[in-house]
């Protein structure tokens, strides 16, 4: 019997020890063929983060930002709840693993095999390690080219600076790359001043940032934010009255849009078209800031100028061209309905869509895509005569039915004495304004608006119309015309050609 036992032992110890050197073998070769496929330690030690083209007036003010938003933080930046919240629900192990914590793995690998899921075994290193690389490799080969990674990427960096690099790099939602443009994105303020329920909202958006953001999806939000609180809470790193305040504490999340300051969006194009036929697509992403010549209030009152001389001082003279369609109310839910119509319809200049949903006497109710409910008073609507052509627009509305009916898609617009009822300029417009000192763009507008349309109306080259009248003028005065000469302009023919009048 013990003599079975020493053989037992010895065939057992024989096959551990071919089976570890077997694996020691598999894990060289496996590294031998990988390594020369991993990026140089210069790939993401001086990294480039990407950040975007930032347009600015003389005067300092921003008109516009072009690329994915991005503003990289140091990480003395970054409060301490943040990472904690970060570690807890991504890699409890961080401080003790050399990049690739095998209990992780392991534990991944018998979720798989067996079914169920029990954590994916990434570290924030090997996160990282994919972040920068392996995006389009399948996920088999990026789990095996991550291990070799992460390792090298830990004895290249301090754990410090991997924590940095993950943060600035990973990508939270809403058009934001890294924590220090989310933390503006959701909360418009410095990641330094992000709370503890804050940053526990901002370490859930991680794994599906789209999706599980609180602008998209509020309920599963703050499920997610509470599973990272709990995570928190059993390592220790929070108390329990901080949890439960954390866990308490409403979304205060809403989107930021990007801080112009001045909305120049044609100056923002000719500044961007000019630089992308020198730097190609790194102009989105090597971070160029430009100060342009434009005056900040000069641009801000061209803007104005030319918005409300399309429509109040030419547009609204020649009369109402009538609803831009009709959606008959549902008779089940209108108000729905005709929000899904209003939806996907922009807004130009001052003019907002809307549909009317009641009409009386001398005034209307109006629906906004926002879900609000206006009134448009009389005086709102007594422009509004009926177009007829360029020339005439008549009769003028006697009441309100005159104008519009239940159902019709229209425009709005707000001012000082309340809601009116408007329509967008059938005609476009530019304007320039440049110092005659020294000859600089100080103001400079393309059109109604760039949305509607990107043509630059300003420096596009147009027919030359009645440019050439001087030179034609300044020539009949060499030949002795004077500004009292009568010219017969009936028709000619030359042969059986004659000239034509255009008719509409």
């Amino acid at each position: 019997m013990k003599y079975k036992l020493k053989i037992i032992s010895k065939w057992t110890g024989l096959l551990l020890a071919a089976g570890i050197t077997s694996g020691v073998m598999v894990a060289m070769a496996a590294y031998l063929y990988l390594a020369p496929l991993l990026p140089a330690a210069e790939t993401y030690r001086d990294v480039q983060l990407e950040t975007p083209l930032r347009i600015y007036t003389a005067d300092n003010r921003l008109i516009d930002e072009l690329g994915n938003r991005r503003n990289p933080v140091q990480y003395e930046d970054v409060p301490e709840v943040l990472i904690n919240a970060l570690i807890a629900t991504e890699d409890v192990r961080f401080y003790s693993h050399p990049g690739v914590d095998v209990q992780s793995l392991l534990r991944g690998f018998y979720g798989f095999i067996t079914g169920r899921r029990l954590g994916g075994g990434s570290t924030i290193t090997m996160q990282l390690a994919n972040n920068l690389s392996f995006d389009s490799d399948n996920v088999y080969l990026r789990k095996f080219k991550e291990i070799p990674f992460a390792l090298q990427i830990q004895r290249e960096l301090t754990k410090e600076e991997i924590l940095t690099l993950y943060l600035n790099t990973i990508y939270f939602g809403a058009g934001a790359d890294g924590i220090g443009a989310a933390s503006f994105v959701y909360y418009g303020k410095d990641v330094s001043e992000l709370t503890l329920a804050e940053s526990a909202m901002m370490i859930s958006l991680l794994p599906c940032p789209s999706a599980c953001n609180p602008f998209s999806n509020p309920s599963r939000a703050l499920n997610r934010r509470e599973t990272r609180l709990r995570n928190m809470l059993k390592e220790n790193m929070i108390t329990q009255n901080e949890f439960e305040a954390a866990n308490n504490a409403p979304i205060t999340a809403d989107r930021r849009n990007r801080n112009i300051a001045v909305p120049a969006p044609y100056i923002a194009e000719m500044v961007r078209q000019t630089l992308y036929d020198q730097f190609g697509e790194e102009t989105y992403t090597r971070g160029f800031e430009v100060t342009t010549s434009i005056d900040g209030d000069l641009q801000l009152a061209a803007n104005k100028s030319m918005i409300d001389g399309l429509e109040t001082y030419y547009d609204k003279r020649h009369g109402y061209r009538g609803p831009d369609a009709n959606y008959p109310p549902d008779p089940d839910d209108p108000t729905e309905g005709w929000l899904a119509h209003l939806g996907p319809i922009p807004t130009y200049g001052n003019q907002m869509p809307a549909i009317v949903t009641d009409v009386q006497n001398q005034s209307f109710d109006a629906l906004l895509k926002t879900g609000e409910k206006i009134t448009v008073s009389w005086e709102g609507m007594t422009w509004a005569y009926t177009f007829r052509s360029r020339n005439e627009a008549w009769p003028p509305p006697s009441s309100a039915s005159d104008a519009v009916k239940v159902g019709d898609l229209i425009r709005v617009k707000s001012d000082e004495v309340g809601w009116e009822l408007g329509q967008v300029p059938d005609i476009q417009g530019a304007l320039v304004s440049m110092s005659p000192d020294n000859g600089k763009i100080l103001a400079l507008v393309g059109g109604y608006d760039f949305r509607r349309s990107q043509v630059n109306r300003a420096i596009t080259p147009r027919p030359p119309g009645s440019n050439f009248k001087p030179f034609l003028y300044g020539a009949a005065l060499e030949h002795g015309y004077s500004p009292s000469s009568i010219i017969n302009d009936a028709p000619i023919t030359r042969g059986d050609y004659g000239p034509q009048q255009l008719r509409k």
